[in-house]
């Protein structure tokens, strides 16, 4: 099953924030027991991060995870899609459903597209409809409704996709399902995903966008109080902090746990300045995705691996585990005493010894990018010393995915026009034992 238990995070009825540099920024807020299902982005406990949209006209709303592509080497579409009136399989209970027909902007294209995660898949058919998300809306966007999902946690009603363009084929032809009639539809252009279509009609100034969390959140905190719906509202009087020195104290839950940067990037917000890892060169021709290459994996304790010469990396916000070869995950376990647990396909460590453990390091083409364990290690029972990593085992041989456990270590900025993956320096957290060092 994908990706560990889903369990959202409370965020604040948000409206846009446009700053100097013309960006858009969205506040996260940690998690609550029961979600502010009127928020317009939320972070899942495990760090994966998902948000409300609305679909069609009327609008109905949805919580989606973002999504930036998940297996390295595989065709991926930066689809868009959502649970479909069709779908009846178990994976699809308890999830809200899109209704085209009750969409007066839907228009069926009448073609059908599967993607497969590795281990979760989904069919659809997709549709031409309008989407919005925290206050930018695109219309015509194609989506698709699920007739068929399996491996997916709950939590969510689909992805929202933010590859850097749709790709359905080499040809950008949609196919419809079986039968002797096969309809086509070509795409001049290959179609564009959410944010590249926002800034395509001028919603954003960029189609470059970003995420990070502050340096004192606690991204897998699973007992953090609720942030209230909206902060700047009046409260009942018996949820007033209280007052010190004519000025209201605010609690924790009040301060944003990290932010969503659409149309740009905000630099005030890192030391120094982004460091850019070029986007890796597809083998199969089509446009590139969130891959970067990796040359070698540094886990100490004198134990390292030189990538395979065509490694690459493939950055993800839909997962929180940083995952590589079965053999280099078994030895680095091994090493520093890790216990694999079929039943959860993870390895666990004693809390008390992640203190002494040394970081990740991660040699890419340009820069080496150090990571302590404390970003990579998750609490189960502190009880029991029960700890695990948020490192698994892949299916490939020589790629990695670096799902949000790399990613929130950082300001990660996402810029489809520089081909790169821009990383910076959170201020307040190179204290933490970050960096990024040139090569």
């Amino acid at each position: 099953m994908r990706s560990t238990i889903f369990c959202l995070a409370a965020l604040a009825q948000l409206a846009l924030t446009a700053v100097a540099e013309n960006h858009v920024t969205i506040p996260l807020f940690r998690r609550s027991p029961s979600p502010f299902y009127e928020a317009a982005g939320k972070q899942i406990d495990d760090g994966v991060l998902a948000g409300k949209v609305s679909v069609g006209t009327p609008p109905q709303e949805f919580n989606v995870v973002f999504d930036t592509s998940m297996l390295p080497r595989s065709f991926r579409t930066g689809l868009s899609w959502i649970r479909g009136s069709k779908c009846r399989t178990e994976n699809c209970l308890d999830r809200c459903t899109y209704y085209s027909t009750r969409s007066t902007s839907a228009v069926s294209t009448g073609h059908k597209y599967s993607i497969n995660y590795g281990d979760s898949c989904v069919d659809t058919r997709i549709y031409l409809d309008t989407v919005e998300f925290s206050g930018i809306k695109v219309p015509n966007m194609p989506i698709g409704g699920a007739d068929r999902m399996s491996g997916f946690d709950a939590g969510f009603d689909g992805y929202l996709g933010l590859g850097p363009n749709i790709q359905f084929n080499k040809t950008g032809k949609l196919y419809a399902g079986q039968g002797n009639l096969q309809r086509r539809q070509t795409f001049e252009n290959q179609p564009s995903s959410f944010v590249n279509s926002a800034f395509q009609i001028g919603q954003v100034q960029s189609p470059q966008f970003g995420v990070f969390v502050t340096p004192n959140a606690t991204t897998y905190n699973t007992t953090t109080p609720a942030a209230p719906a909206n902060p700047a509202a009046p409260q009942p009087a018996t949820n007033v902090p209280p007052s010190t020195g004519g000025f209201t104290k605010r609690s924790d839950a009040d301060c944003p746990a990290g932010y969503l940067i659409f149309g740009g990037v905000d630099t005030s917000k890192i030391d120094g300045s982004f460091k850019y890892l070029p986007l890796a060169d597809p083998a199969d021709g089509n446009s590139r995705n969130w891959d970067v290459c990796l040359r070698k994996a540094d886990f100490g304790h004198g134990l390292s691996f030189d990538q395979h010469p065509d490694a690459i990396a493939s950055i993800s916000l839909s997962t929180s585990y940083i995952t590589l070869p079965c053999r280099q995950a078994d030895k680095f376990h091994d090493k520093i005493g890790g216990k694999y647990l079929e039943s959860t396909q993870t390895y666990s460590i004693k809390c008390s010894e992640i203190s002494k453990l040394p970081p990740l390091k991660l040699r890419f083409d340009e820069y080496t990018v150090e990571l302590p364990a404390s970003y990579w290690t998750k609490e189960v029972d502190a009880g029991r010393d029960c700890c695990q990593t948020l490192i698994r085992r892949g299916s490939s041989e020589r790629d990695w995915v670096l799902g949000t456990s790399f990613t929130h270590a950082f300001y990660t900025s996402f810029d489809p026009e520089k081909e790169a993956l821009g990383l910076g320096v959170i201020k307040g957290t190179s204290k933490n034992g970050i960096k990024i060092t040139k090569n």
